[in-house]
């Protein structure tokens, strides 16, 4: 790669579950996404999202444009909350063509709440709804650097798929 100039930016990790109802639970606190939570979830997807695509720059799109985009092929969402606030959110897509396989979207839970177990307290919920209905695997994708999501993954039971390098260097 480094003979025609261009470098390694960074590995995007594929990973896949194959749903089982013993890996899914949905935990106190842990709900399905209603309206009244849109505004708390998206404040929690404002925070997290600089720091998903690192090291590249990322920012959460303009409320509006958001909403449009989880609704578009979103299966389910769910937030994780401390009484009445939102803290963590976390979506399952839908993936055109397979229609037992979802995908999972953004997992995010607030700075002021992480290292609680709260991501995987989501994820179980989103297994228990997909097994709920009817779906046979998950896929999700990360940046390598995001260690503490693909440690929530591995214990999981999600297992790799063949990896994505994203490189820069010349167009020419």
């Amino acid at each position: 790669m480094t003979a025609r100039g261009f470098s390694e930016l960074t590995r995007d990790i594929d990973i896949r579950l194959v749903v089982d109802s013993a890996d899914g639970a949905w935990a106190p606190g842990v709900v399905e996404l209603e309206p009244a939570h849109l505004a708390g979830a998206y404040a929690v997807v404002v925070e997290a999202t600089p720091e998903m695509a690192l090291p590249q720059v990322a920012a959460a799109p303009p409320f509006d444009e958001w909403l449009e985009q989880e609704n578009r092929l979103g299966a389910v969402a769910v937030v994780a909350l401390d009484g009445d606030h939102v803290v963590g959110y976390a979506r399952l897509y839908r993936i055109p063509g397979h229609a037992h396989r979802l995908e999972n979207g953004l997992t995010a839970v607030s700075k002021s709440h992480r290292r609680r177990g709260i991501a995987t307290a989501m994820k179980r919920a989103q297994i228990a709804w997909a097994h709920e209905h009817g779906y046979v695997e998950i896929d999700s994708s990360m940046v390598e650097g995001n260690a503490a999501m693909r440690r929530v993954n591995e214990r999981l039971g999600y297992v790799p798929l063949p990896a994505s390098i994203v490189v820069e260097g010349p167009i020419a």
